[in-house]
């Protein structure tokens, strides 16, 4: 029975490999042990050698003690800053493209409601349901107010998080940019 234990103690510890986002192939690697092996561990038909704790394993129980949170030191070298301001550029470049297709997408919105009240207008006017008038009048009807109530709404709420998403990731870029 307290084989057993200790057996799961480690296939547990051993889940921390995945925490870490370190392939099974890389760690047995690291331990000297076949990848096979190491699955057999981790799916408890094998017992880890040696039974002791793993350096790993250590190493991950220390840090995760450690309050202080990573701090990486981002050293913008001229590739990476010429990187950077090209990204910048192109993200700009969407931003205005966005910016316009929204525009068009508010002048299609108005430009139904235009429709729709130049047909009430010539409706009036022309009244036999069979003329070739009054069954246009019907269609442009017909496709404004599908645009108005379902595609238009949908665009311009696509389009709105698709600018809202560029601002941001051009506020990261500027924040970024100013760190040289």
């Amino acid at each position: 029975m307290k084989k057993r234990a200790v057996h799961k103690k480690h296939s547990s510890e051993l889940r921390i490999r995945e925490l870490l986002g370190i392939s099974q192939e890389e760690y047995a690697i690291f331990f000297g042990i076949s990848p096979s092996m190491l699955s057999m561990i981790e799916t408890n038909k094998r017992y880890w050698p040696g039974m002791g704790d793993n350096d790993i394993v250590m190493a991950y129980s220390e840090a995760e003690k450690d309050p202080a949170p990573v701090s990486i030191p981002l050293e913008l070298t001229p590739e990476k800053k010429t990187d950077l301001e090209i990204r910048f550029l192109t993200l700009k470049r969407d931003l205005f493209k966005n910016e316009q297709g929204q525009k068009k997408t508010v002048f299609g919105q108005q430009q139904c409601e235009r429709r729709l009240k130049t047909c009430a207008r010539l409706r009036e006017k022309y009244t036999d349901p069979q003329s070739l008038q009054v069954k246009l009048i019907d269609l442009w009807e017909k496709t404004a107010q599908y645009k108005l109530e379902e595609k238009l709404p949908v665009e311009l709420e696509l389009e709105e998080i698709q600018l809202d998403s560029i601002r941001k990731q051009l506020a990261v870029m500027e924040k970024w940019m100013k760190k040289e």
